[in-house]
């Protein structure tokens, strides 16, 4: 299998750039070529062979290739599509994998990144990828831009978001129903900058880029990026100064950003969605211990004010370098929030009834320990659908999809 490689030049001066290489090598030796389909009888492998964990009652896992930091998002159609990288210094990746291509990896650009990435579908049901480019077989704190790829058909085109700083850490992607390409990162604060949460739009084949105000914000505890029916975005994230979770929505005037959630630790690895009334839904993470937390909810009540709930509880999280990213992710149905959660032992997912929250374990880790990422979205059956990994080894582990489809 041929698979075509889109490469960005490293520097970070200059204009946003756009470039298409033709096909390159057989890459199969870094990602496996097709998927194996294991059931909530039948999941086990060994390292490097086939995941670990198992699913629950109803639900099975796909292991798709091998890689850390998945994203999932859904086409016009319902179908699943995993987008996933690697961090090495000299072999890092971006790939892509489709269930309607039968989850063959598209390994489509090399080099030294840094995730978690971002993937949505545009209205051309094309997948568009945000991710952290460092621009250099070396972490430089001159380098470093948040690049942006769309397929359309079997070709990659790109295009890098030049600006100063060291730009687009955590980034995610979202696309309105205008068609615009919007993405959200972060300018981390580790690296002396003062911009913090930055937000990106994708304008004539430029991107626009604007800090948003939340001053200096260290990276690792996510952005959550969601785009309502009238264009307008917003986001949510972590202010570790104050240990609280923030959110953002653009105005004319520019940015009013708000403090949801104050309590002792609370806010990190936050996801948002809109409902139809623009109402914005939060999950995030309330901090207990050093290996423990309370996954809270938090939802605008439609007069100016917020409502925050507890939904579960998780006792095996590992943070840093190589711990926790994306430990929460939240979507609707029909206006009602369901939320997936994880931690290094198993993945849960909680659905809002008139009765309260109702929490079920879905995965349960075997042999490795979970990666603490997931990305849930549910399709108009009601399906669900989760990308998430397995740690084997420093920045190394297996990508899974996990549904009750």
């Amino acid at each position: 299998m041929a698979i075509a490689i889109t490469l960005v030049a490293a520097a970070c001066a200059g204009a946003d750039t756009t470039t298409t290489i033709g096909d390159a090598p057989d890459q199969g030796t870094t990602s496996p070529p097709g998927a194996t389909t294991t059931t909530s009888a039948e999941a086990g492998g060994g390292e490097g062979e086939a995941l670990t964990a198992t699913p629950a009652g109803g639900w099975s896992s796909t292991f798709i290739g091998t890689g850390i930091k998945p994203v999932l998002d859904l086409d016009s159609s319902g179908s699943p599509a995993v987008a996933y990288l690697e961090e090495r210094l000299s072999e890092g990746f971006v790939a892509y994998a489709a269930a309607a291509e039968g989850w063959a990896v598209d390994l489509f650009v090399e080099g030294y990144f840094y995730g978690p990435i971002g993937l949505a579908f545009d209205g051309e049901d094309r997948p568009n990828i945000v991710w952290h480019d460092h621009q250099a077989d070396q972490f430089d704190l001159e380098l470093g831009d948040l690049t942006y790829a769309v397929r359309d058909g079997g070709d990659w085109a790109m295009i890098t978001a030049s600006h100063d700083g060291h730009d687009g850490w955590d980034s995610t992607i979202a696309i309105g129903s205008d068609g615009v390409v919007r993405a959200a990162g972060i300018d981390p604060a580790q690296f002396d900058r003062t911009d913090g949460v930055e937000y990106y739009e994708l304008r004539d084949g430029s991107f626009v880029v604007e800090a948003i105000g939340t001053g200096p914000i260290v990276y690792e505890f996510n952005v959550g990026l969601a785009i309502g029916a009238d264009g307008v975005p917003v986001v949510s994230y972590y202010d570790h100064l104050d240990q609280s979770l923030r959110f953002g929505r653009r105005t004319e005037a520019g940015w009013d950003l708000v403090t949801i959630d104050d309590t002792l630790d609370s806010g990190k690895y936050s996801d948002v969605a809109l409902d139809d009334q623009g109402r914005a839904h939060i999950s995030y993470l309330i901090q207990t211990g050093a290996n423990s937390g309370t996954i809270g909810y938090a939802v605008e009540d439609g007069s100016g004010g917020w409502v925050r709930e507890d939904v579960g509880e998780i006792t095996d999280l590992e943070t840093g370098h190589f711990g926790a990213r994306r430990v929460t992710s939240i979507d609707l149905v029909d206006g009602s929030p369901h939320i997936a959660f994880s931690d290094k032992s198993g993945i849960w997912v909680a659905s809002r009834t008139d009765a309260g929250w109702s929490v079920d374990q879905v995965l349960t880790a075997g042999s490795l320990v979970l990666g603490q990422l997931v990305s849930l979205e549910i399709d108009q059956d009601g399906t669900h659908h989760i990308a998430y990994w397995e740690h084997t080894a420093d920045d190394m582990g297996l990508i899974g999809y996990l549904t009750n489809g």
